[in-house]
């Protein structure tokens, strides 16, 4: 692990600022390929300050999303084949687990393994739900490799995950009603 103020450390935490301020504009993007786009390049620089602070495990996770969003840019239908799916699950597990020297070493795995389940396998809620409780795993991992910029873009995601969560709930409530309305309307 780097010490707080090395030129390591510093180095990390710029990386991590560029790629906060990359995941802004990231919401920003109206196309689905620019989205990927700015999401495999913030992955990318998060394994590149993840490995600059020794923090191995994270950075194989950060790679593998980078791989499982590159996969994803080419299908535009969304739906990637099971295949890669069990690929990119093989990698994530391998590859953390050769990293692997302490516990905390394995929440980026259950996290980002969850987190890509969610996304091969589930709805638009399913993936919010499996965000926050992927961003709530990897908080303690992120302060154990001293990555403080990347908790603020943990809390950013996490909180677009919790809206995104609120919006729909509160959509489907107003659809409901308005249907309801509908239906006395038309007796």
């Amino acid at each position: 692990m780097s010490e707080p103020l090395s030129a390591t450390f510093i180095a990390a935490q710029i990386i991590s600022t560029i790629a906060l301020i990359l995941v802004f504009i990231s919401f920003q993007q109206k196309s689905r390929q620019k989205l990927l786009r700015y999401q495999i390049t913030t992955s990318l620089l998060s394994a590149i300050q993840f490995a600059l602070l020794s923090g191995y495990p994270g950075s194989v996770a950060c790679l593998t999303s980078a791989g499982r969003n590159y996969i994803f840019s080419k299908y535009p239908t969304g739906k990637a084949p099971a295949y890669w799916y069990a690929i990119y699950l093989m990698v994530l597990i391998g590859l953390s687990l050769y990293t692997y020297q302490t516990p905390i070493d394995l929440l980026p795995m259950l996290a980002y393994g969850l987190y890509g389940t969610a996304v091969w396998r589930g709805s638009a809620q399913q993936i919010r739900k499996a965000d926050v409780i992927a961003c709530l795993i990897m908080y303690a991992y992120i302060l154990h490799t001293l990555a403080y910029v990347s908790l603020i873009s943990n809390s950013v995601e996490m909180t677009a995950s919790i809206v995104g969560i609120y919006r729909h709930r509160a959509s489907k409530k107003r659809y409901k009603h308005l249907h309801q309305r509908e239906i006395a309307h038309n007796r």
